[in-house]
């Protein structure tokens, strides 16, 4: 089982995520990829956040490229299997073609819970 609501997602331990990715500019607009943009998620730990060099280096736990051309975000059953229990949180980052980093969603919580 996961949900995904007001950029929190929550999964079931081994269950597999699944969700499209929704973007808007700051026009309002959807954002539509272009030619060479690259969208990363990154799953990492919270306390860590507080020094982004660490958090860089120490923090992300999980790190999925999200298809440009579906926008369509799939985590699988065993790479939540091997997320610990703890206060985890996502960003999703565009990079550009030119190598330039847009983070557009930041530091969201990313919950695992227990099977029963």
């Amino acid at each position: 089982m996961y949900s995904s609501t007001g950029n929190i997602i929550k999964v079931t331990r081994g269950n597999a995520f699944k969700s499209n990715l929704y973007l808007k500019t700051k026009n309002g607009g959807r954002y539509v990829p272009e030619e060479g943009d690259r969208i990363i998620l990154e799953v990492g730990f919270k306390r860590l956040r507080q020094d982004k060099k660490d958090y860089a280096e120490k923090g992300a736990v999980l790190t999925v490229e999200i298809p440009s051309d579906t926008l369509k975000i799939r985590i699988e059953p065993e790479e939540i299997e091997k997320l610990p229990y703890d206060d985890l949180v996502y960003d999703v980052t565009i990079i550009h073609e030119n190598g330039d980093p847009d983070t557009v969603i930041e530091g969201k919580d990313f919950i695992i819970t227990k099977k029963v």
